[in-house]
Formats: structure tokens, sequence, C-alpha cells
């Protein structure tokens, strides 16, 4: 599905939350502002919360802009079907079925007592007819090439996840209150070749991955490193860690244990199915799954250890851009947690399956947990720690042999060539 149906279906979206995903967007967007500023920010790269209350002096949508825009999603309303809460005083909880729909009348009041405001899309000059749908029409304007923000808003998305860092800093500020693209015509480029497309992210994808500022190496230089130590220019690859779910799905899928089949359902245990342990109950553990990361169940205050610890978006924010920390613990995940050792486990078996030699199944491990060849001096230090960490091992030797690819495995899933993008 292209990124701007993608929108369009979210924008316009209502109905059961169960039966038509799309509606989901607003089931926690329960105001009119928190709605505008959403879509805003999410689809148009434009942060409006100044306006709210006040004309910013060096931004161009004013007071006026602002709650004429919240204006159109003053008819969103919601009927609860089921809400099965556990906190009965908390009004804002809501695990059970909705259904979004539009009311036929809705009225929007301005702040400053001026009376009901007529809705209007950004850019537009007049208010919309009463008689259309709002929600169709923005969500038609979005993905249209009359709008001039939401292309260079995916555009330096897909910029910043390839490259490091975005053309625009933050990424959802192209207001005239926001940082400038560092490079304009490369900016309104990408964004028309998004466009001429159909809003094909992997037409754009494959543009910057065939690129040569995306192939160069990451070494540093002297006269690089003095003239633009930030990489502002992209002048050498940034080096970076897989991010949270990245990194979480890699490692299932270099064991061969990742489940690629789309969810059916919920991981979630049921009131139904006796006391929860993991997120919902006092088990603390998150749940065990082979399922890809975008499955995963994401509660408030119980994000999953693998996602919060290598800094995972808060799912009830709008997160433009992750700022990657190095913390211990995430050492300590790496090389102790049950999970890891079950993955290490899993690709050592599949590697004992294969016909040759101890140091051909090594060469082979090394290929698809690193995706290069290994070097001579990482065969003969794999050979060595294999052969010490069996001897040592002892009991049934192909017991020990297990244990010791696992081991091996283990390690170099936690390793630098592994976690970071090369």
């Amino acid at each position: 599905l292209p990124i701007d149906a993608m929108a369009r279906e979210l924008i316009a979206g209502r109905g059961s939350t169960y039966a038509h995903p799309p509606a989901n967007f607003y089931r926690a967007l329960r105001d009119e502002q928190v709605r505008a500023e959403a879509v805003g920010q999410v689809f148009l790269g434009l942060r409006l919360q100044c306006a709210r209350c006040h004309n910013h002096p060096f931004d161009r949508w004013k007071q006026d802009d602002y709650h004429a825009f919240a204006s159109l999603f003053s008819r969103v309303r919601y009927q609860i079907v089921s809400n099965d809460k556990r906190d009965m005083l908390d009004k804002h909880e809501f695990n059970g079925e909705q259904v979004v729909y539009m009311a036929r009348t809705g009225e929007y009041k301005h702040p400053n007592g001026s009376g009901q405001v007529a809705a209007r899309i950004l850019e537009a000059k007049e208010a919309m007819p009463a008689s259309d749908d709002p929600l169709v029409a923005l969500a038609d304007w979005v993905g249209s090439a009359k709008n001039p923000y939401f292309a260079k808003a995916q555009a330096n998305r897909i910029w910043r996840h390839m490259m490091g860092h975005g053309l625009v800093p933050g990424g959802d500020n192209f207001g005239a209150a926001g940082t400038p693209p560092k490079d304009p015509a490369l900016l309104d480029w990408l964004a028309s070749e998004f466009l001429s497309h159909g809003g094909s992210t992997k037409h754009l994808i494959r543009a910057i991955a065939l690129s040569r500022t995306y192939r160069l190496g990451h070494e540093a230089d002297a006269n690089g490193m003095e003239k633009d130590p930030d990489n502002t220019t992209w002048w050498r690859h940034e080096r970076r860690r897989l991010d949270a779910e990245s990194l979480r799905d890699s490692i299932l899928a270099v064991s061969g244990r990742i489940d690629l089949e789309p969810l059916r359902g919920t991981l979630l245990p049921q009131s139904s199915e006796g006391p929860a342990i993991g997120p919902m109950g006092n088990g603390g553990a998150e749940v065990s799954t082979a399922k890809r990361s975008i499955y995963l169940p994401v509660l408030r205050d119980a994000a999953p250890e693998s996602l919060a610890l290598f800094d995972g978006a808060d799912p009830s924010l709008i997160v433009p851009e992750r700022h990657p920390t190095t913390t211990p613990a995430q050492g300590l995940f790496l090389l102790n947690n049950l999970e890891m050792v079950r993955n290490g486990e899993a690709l050592a078996r599949k590697v004992l399956e294969l016909e040759g030699t101890d140091a051909q199944r090594v060469a082979h491990m090394a290929k698809v947990i690193w995706n290069r060849p290994a070097r001579p001096r990482e065969l003969d230090t794999a050979l060595e720690f294999l052969e010490a960490f069996t001897r040592k091992r002892g009991g049934l030797p192909q017991r020990a042999r297990v244990e010791a690819f696992g081991a091996l495995a283990h390690a170099q899933m936690a390793s630098a060539d592994f976690l970071l993008v090369p």
C-alpha cells in the first residue's frame, strides 16, 4: 500500500476499531485540537501547536488557521461497544471495541469568543462547504500533488532513516519557524521523485541506495573532520545502531526462528483465559513470541524490554526522531537474556546440520550473522573458542557442540558488526 494511500485511509478512517483498523487512528485522539496537531505533525511535517493560543510572530500559521484546521475534526464521534478497562477511575483508558463515525453536524468555537469557526484546510482560501465530508476532503488533499508538505515530509524521513540524519533536522518542523533544509534542491528532487512514482517509498529507497552518497564508507579523514566534524554534508557514512524493532527482528531472522505470518487476534492473554502473566499481569515479563516486533503488544508503562532498552518509541507520543543511547543495561540484555540464548542455539542447530568441517560451519555462520565473510583471525579465534568450550563443558559430545556453537552465535549477535548499520 503506497504511503499516500495509507495516509488517506487513516485520516478518513471510521467504523469499528476491530473490523476496520484505520479507525484506530482516532481512538487515542479524543479532541479536535489533538487530532489537528497529530495530522499536521505526522502527515505534513508541521508543528501547529504554537498557533493554538497565539499568533507566532515568525510562522505563517496564525491562530485563525489553526482553529479552522481543527474544526475539520469537530464531527468525529465515538460509540463505545465495550470497555473492559483495568482502572475504572481512568477516564482515558479504553480496552474494547469502539465505532468511530461522523456526526451530521459539528460545532467548533474559537477560544477568543468570536464564535463558531468554519472548517478550512491549510493553504485553502475558502471555507469548506458544510455538505462536504471534511475528513475525506482533507485525506484527498494530504495525498495529492497540491499539498506541498506531505511529499517533502516523507522524503525527509526516508532520507533520515537511511543516512543517519534528515535534510530538515527534527523531521517534523517544516514551518517558517523550523530549521530550513540543508539542501533545498535535493529535498525538492526527492519529493518530486516520490510524487512522480505514485508515492512509492520503495522507489525512493532504491534511488537513495543506488546513490554514491549512500555507498560511501564510514572511514573518517583529517580533512573531512576539520571541515565538517558533524557530517552535515554526508561526506562519509554514519555507523549507527539498528533501531529497537530492527535489532529484535534481525536476531530472530538470522536464528531462523522468526515467524513472518501476519498476526491474527492478539498476543495478550484475555480475561477469559485465566490470570495474565506479563504486561497485563504481575509477572513483569514481555510476551514470548517469534512474531515480528510490529505485532508486539505495547501497554502504558509496560513496553517490551527488548524495545524499551534500545530506545523504542513510545506509541502514545509522536516521535519524529529517536535519540539513541548507550547504557550498561543494553549490554547485559544482549549477554544474558534467555531469548538471546535460545536464538543462538537455534542457529547452532541449523549450522551443525550442514555437511563439511567446523571451519566451514563457522564461516557459514559468520556470513549469516554479519552478512560478510569472516576474516582469517576471526575464524581462528572462533575455532579455538569452540575447542576450549567443548573441552570445558564435558558431558555428551553432541550437546556440548550445540552449546559451543550456540555460545559463539550468541557472541556474534551481540557484536558491533551485527548491532551497527554497516
